[in-house]
């Protein structure tokens, strides 16, 4: 038997982890709203566990592998983070308080849902988003996006971007995406969908005006918050210059919406 090679042991484990881990309930959480516009908004919330468990969940993220390198190679992969996956024992005591909130204060008419989770490692020196996909994009058409920042920066130097389109939206793509009569159709199509830009490139508001985009907020990632948005909200992240690394980890809820004519049936 090979015991050269060196594992990772989690500390707690997926035994011990639900009593170890000292998790918030729905009535200790603080979340608060921002509104921006009459239907677009955020929410901050505080870190989701008790005395120094956010620590503890910290390091067990850490002992997780990178599972996709983005950025290597010839990779065309849209997202422009390395992306780490966590199991579902780990994951379901932070999206369960999402789902939770969620249901009790956005949308309680809900079939079909499902849950994601990804988490971003942004390298200063190593992430080059691929030109086209640095467009604001929208995640699911209903449900709720909950980002949980790892990694603490100076305020306002670091979030996502949240953005209003006027045009038309077609499922998770806007107009100028798929109707070859608008007038913004070639100007996209000539974006590159696979070749990386030599270094990070935010968004910028006079591209945002150029493609039809309203910015509607910067979100800042704080350390240990979670920020939250409708998962149809256009958006996309924020980096300063002066950041060298950035890390977050995604816990998303998407779902179909039961309507009256679904009941009456």
């Amino acid at each position: 038997m090979d015991n050269t090679i060196n594992f990772n042991f989690c500390t707690p484990d997926a035994n011990s982890f639900d009593k170890e881990m000292l998790v918030k309930t729905i009535e200790e959480w603080n979340v608060e709203y921002v509104a921006l516009t009459e239907k677009t908004g955020y929410w901050i919330a505080d870190n989701p566990f008790n005395g120094n468990c956010f620590e503890t969940y910290k390091n067990l993220i850490a002992a997780f592998p990178v599972v996709k390198n983005n950025n290597a190679g010839t990779s065309t992969d849209p997202n422009p983070f390395d992306t780490i996956h966590l199991p579902e024992w780990l994951t379901r005591c932070v999206i369960e308080l999402i789902i939770r909130y969620y249901i009790n204060n956005v949308e309680s008419s809900i079939v079909n849902d499902t849950v994601h989770e990804w988490g971003n490692l942004y390298w200063k020196d190593k992430s080059k988003p691929i030109e086209a996909f640095r467009i604001p994009h929208i995640d699911y058409p209903n449900g709720i996006v909950g980002n949980l920042w790892l990694s603490d920066h100076p305020y306002g130097s670091s979030g996502t971007n949240l953005y209003e389109y006027t045009g038309n939206v077609h499922g998770l793509l806007y107009d100028f995406q798929v109707d070859d009569t608008h007038p913004l159709y070639n100007r996209y199509k000539n974006l590159s969908l696979t070749n990386r830009l030599p270094q990070w490139k935010n968004f910028s508001d006079e591209e945002a005006e150029e493609f039809g985009f309203k910015k509607l907020a910067m979100v800042p990632g704080e350390y240990s918050k979670i920020t939250m948005y409708k998962s149809n909200t256009p958006h996309c992240p924020y980096i300063d210059p002066t950041i060298d690394f950035r890390w977050s980890h995604t816990f998303a809820f998407e779902h179909d919406t039961l309507s009256m004519k679904d009941v009456f049936r």
